[in-house]
């Protein structure tokens, strides 16, 4: 199990970001939010005043992002924020080393889970709450321990509000499957979730002045064309031409099926979010379906069957 672990850092240092990644207005600004707050200023009247003055949306409250990954990057550092990223990955290898019993399909999820983590992880990636949602989900997904499985998306929901729609898969399937205790705690943790996202709205609207921009909406209705565009700019899915994306992903979200119905109905439906409420300055939403979604071709692999014992 060591040798494994190793191995996946190994390769997330290994492979670094698929792709240069040019710096964009927006990563600029979650930058200038974080230098704000790190020199004592309030993170909420940071957040209002830059984006206000750099012509982003204030309203609705939404627009404007949970506190948690701006309060983690002033309290760390990058280096700290590198170190953190790493730890949430090899977390999510650990766990799946405890529930793939295929010595194949271990060894290559290991690999596919782990260069995929390679390719996202970035300092200038790092920036964006989505990154960080996915690193927690994917680890949660990773995990059969239902506390620890909430726990990790309980997380994922912190830094960005889509991990709040994992925890409601997991209380539809734990509702389905009798099982009322994880029930009662994922609805517990929806309710203080719906509790911090209450007090959010409240800090931003303390915030709030006439006149501030809004939001231009979503639902871009960008379809399957949108969501391999946004994966070739964020993932390792860039090498590759439009059709083996399509393929990889199709072929990715069966595998998940076969193995975890849980997993391949939370990829599958946030891609179709993707698909249908991403506008093309979102493209870093793909980042919340990494480094889970390529993994699933290891499902693929025939498991190994036992060899016959000979007298």
């Amino acid at each position: 199990m060591l040798r494994l672990l190793l191995l996946a850092l190994a390769l997330i240092i290994a492979i670094g970001p698929a792709r240069a990644q040019t710096i964009d207005k927006d990563r600029e600004l979650y930058a200038a939010i974080t230098r704000q707050v790190d020199l004592g200023e309030p993170y909420y009247r940071a957040a209002t005043d830059l984006q206000r003055a750099n012509g982003y949306p204030v309203r609705p409250f939404y627009t404007v992002r949970p506190p948690t990954l701006t309060w983690l990057a002033a309290t760390v550092g990058p280096l700290g924020l590198v170190i953190l990223a790493y730890a949430a990955v090899l977390v999510g290898v650990f766990g799946a080393m405890q529930g793939i019993e295929d010595r194949r399909q271990r060894l290559t999820f290991v690999a596919l889970y782990a260069v995929a983590s390679g390719a996202i992880v970035s300092p200038a990636s790092l920036q964006f709450t989505e990154l960080w949602c996915g690193l927690l989900a994917s680890a949660a997904l990773c995990w059969t321990n239902w506390r620890t499985r909430l726990a990790l998306a309980a997380a994922a929901a912190l830094f960005r509000e889509f991990g709040a729609l994992l925890i409601c898969a997991i209380l539809a399937f734990a509702i389905l499957a009798g099982k009322r205790r994880e029930a009662a705690w994922a609805a517990a943790a929806l309710v203080v979730l719906g509790a911090l996202l209450y007090l959010h709205a409240q800090a931003v609207l303390s915030y709030a002045m006439t006149g501030d921009p809004a939001s231009q909406g979503w639902f871009a209705l960008r379809g399957p064309a949108g969501l391999v565009s946004d994966l070739a700019k964020v993932t390792a899915y860039g090498f590759l031409p439009a059709w083996a994306i399509y393929a990889a992903v199709v072929l990715s979200l069966i595998g998940w099926l076969r193995r975890s119905p849980l997993t391949g109905i939370w990829l599958g439906g946030f891609s179709l979010t993707v698909m249908v409420a991403s506008r093309p300055d979102n493209y870093y939403w793909a980042q919340v379906l990494m480094p889970l979604l390529p993994a699933g071709l290891a499902f693929l692999i025939p498991r190994q069957r036992p060899s016959p014992i000979t007298p």
